[in-house]
């Protein structure tokens, strides 16, 4: 639904598409999604696209003649001046410019037409479509309507708008020729997918995926939204209150329940403090993260581990998701057999009545980094959901369920399949001793401020 909801809203716009993104694969989900834009462009759509240049290198070529469209522009965020990647003077850049270059620009957002938006955790790529043979992600966005969407398009303008962000054709080793444009073109309007699922979402007529879009509005709950974000200004390090003002506001206000869902979770001590004061109130926390076996980056998880015993001698309720898609088949839906399971997603649900969905994982670099927007939203039936789907990844054999034994100062840490398994699992299951060497050292390296 996360693509099908993309797809719908790039045929429903008729006047503008507003895409910001941190990763845009040149995979089939990002080629199926730019075929999109590209058509919506063709029909008179002004589409404008915003992408960060932490894996850009080598691809800028391709967005530059898509961006010679007359209806297509294309701007990169906090660019590299060396294009060339890997190389020494690269390797050089990133030394001397790392102040700079270590803020990158982590926001999601598509909007059509100034009146719908889809924000979330999700890139574009086929792991986060549930389409890659490997590796996928559980992931989750919000499709938002009314005053909410000018917030959203109000963000979406300041960092269109600032001086980080650089027209693509500026940053392009070569300019496209006229027939490199064509090629490039012709290879999307063209396109054709090796895999039969996505297949069949190329070939939606557009009064299918108007259908689609028909049939997700009618699940919309209705409740306050508001849009957080940072502003462009934090990728010069400047501090940025905004998102986790916002989001320590929030904990402030929880009064018997905090759910949490979060791809990397490092607490600082700020964080540690906010839980402490919580559990102090009688508020139950239950948080959901990645296993080191699930876990896309090991050096995330470390930070996550070296708090781990705080987090339980506090009572926290500490859930690891399971590395085997089987495993997770409630949960991520049309995932292909066999592949990896992982988190990406970055959610919380108050007292069952607030929702919070964006792109911030609770980690110091998404709170003091890199820039990143999210929703709050105050819907009873919204956090009713989203509550569900989070609990559905607790229950069962979809996680771990870690605790303390005996509870309490000095007791051991314990994985269990389920929370009603009465078998210990082995330290850090189904992860091998190379992953659990790199975290050992990861854990002790003086990194963790960055992670």
């Amino acid at each position: 639904m996360a693509l099908i909801a993309r797809l719908a809203l790039a045929r429903h716009a008729s006047q503008t598409l507003d895409v910001q993104y941190y990763l845009w694969h040149d995979d089939e989900t990002g080629r199926l999604l730019a075929r999109g834009l590209l058509d919506a462009a063709d029909r008179g759509v002004s589409v404008r696209m915003l992408i960060d240049d932490i894996h850009l290198a080598g691809r800028e070529t391709g967005w530059a003649a898509l961006d010679r469209h007359r209806n297509i522009s294309i701007r990169i965020f906090n660019p590299f001046r060396v294009r060339a990647w890997p190389s020494l003077k690269r390797l050089v850049e990133v030394i001397r410019e790392g102040g700079r270059l270590n803020h990158r620009m982590h926001n999601k957002a598509f909007i059509a037409d100034r009146s719908m938006a889809i924000v979330g955790g999700r890139n574009i790529g086929d792991e986060y479509f549930a389409a890659s043979p490997l590796a996928n992600f559980r992931d989750m966005d919000l499709l938002a309507l009314g005053p909410v969407v000018g917030e959203i398009s109000e963000s979406f303008e300041t960092f269109w708008n600032c001086a980080y962000s650089v027209p693509v054709r500026t940053i392009a080793p070569v300019r496209p020729t006229k027939r490199a444009v064509r090629r490039w073109t012709r290879r999307l309007r063209r396109l054709r997918l090796a895999r039969a699922s996505l297949a069949g979402y190329a070939e939606l007529a557009p009064e299918q995926l108007l259908g689609e879009l028909g049939k997700l509005l009618q699940r919309v709950h209705c409740g306050h939204a508001t849009a957080i974000y940072d502003l462009p200004e934090k990728a010069a390090g400047t501090m940025s209150v905004a998102m986790a003002g916002a989001v320590r506001s929030l904990a402030d206000k929880v009064q018997r329940e905090l759910l949490i869902e979060s791809a990397y979770f490092i607490p600082d001590e700020r964080t540690i403090e906010a839980l402490k004061a919580l559990r102090d109130r009688g508020v139950k926390v239950t948080l959901l993260t990645n296993s080191l076996a699930s876990n896309d980056v090991i050096a995330a998880h470390a930070g996550y581990a070296v708090h781990r015993r705080r987090l339980l001698e506090l009572g926290i309720n500490l859930f690891e998701v399971r590395s085997r898609v089987a495993r997770l088949a409630s949960t991520i839906s049309g995932t292909q057999a066999g592949s990896q399971a992982s988190l990406h997603s970055k959610a919380a649900v108050l007292d069952r009545k607030t929702v919070f969905i964006g792109t911030l994982n609770f980690d110091p670099r998404s709170l003091y980094i890199n820039t990143e927007i999210g929703l709050i939203v105050e819907s009873e039936g919204l956090a009713k959901e989203v509550g569900s789907v989070i609990e559905q990844a607790l229950a069962g054999t979809a996680s771990f369920h870690v605790r303390l034994e005996p509870v309490g100062q000095g007791g051991a840490i314990h994985w269990y399949a389920s929370t009603a398994d009465s078998e210990a699992l082995a330290d850090e299951p189904e992860s091998g001793w190379v992953r659990k060497l790199l975290s050992w050292i990861y854990q002790r390296a003086p990194i963790h401020r960055w992670l």
